[in-house]
């Protein structure tokens, strides 16, 4: 499994991201997702209405080694029910489990897009294995 982390702030930079240390010291609002490969990424990432942001390698990063940047984009806002249709389609389109742990680390999409779309910065990072 390839975990990502989604953040949202006003000032994100590469700086704030060099250290796991940094990075809980700059984020605290953040949620990981953890997915078989960069291909679901990108499924989930369409699914909300993200164009496909470009990978930025981060070399010499401890933790985390790519960063993808999508503060130019908004995240679609979800009602309840438009979630369960994601989340639907999300199941269908992936073949993954359909249990409360899946349901619950894509929850956030429901909670996070309206306080995250007013963020100046949206990124999310790919942890090393």
């Amino acid at each position: 499994m390839i975990r990502y982390i989604f953040t949202a702030g006003e000032s994100v930079g590469v700086e704030c991201v060099r250290t796991l240390v940094l990075f809980s010291e700059n984020f605290t609002d953040f949620f990981d997702v953890s997915l078989n490969s960069e291909r679901e990424l990108e499924t989930l990432l369409t699914s909300i209405g993200i164009e496909i942001p470009n990978k930025i390698a981060l070399e010499g990063n401890d933790d985390f080694d790519a960063l993808y940047d999508f503060s130019n984009q908004r995240i679609n806002e979800f009602s309840k029910e438009e979630f369960d249709s994601f989340y639907d389609a999300w199941i269908m389109s992936t073949q993954r489990d359909n249990s409360m742990d899946e349901y619950g680390q894509l929850v956030f999409i429901l909670g996070q897009a309206s306080l995250w779309n007013k963020k100046s910065r949206k990124i999310i990072l790919r942890e090393k294995a």
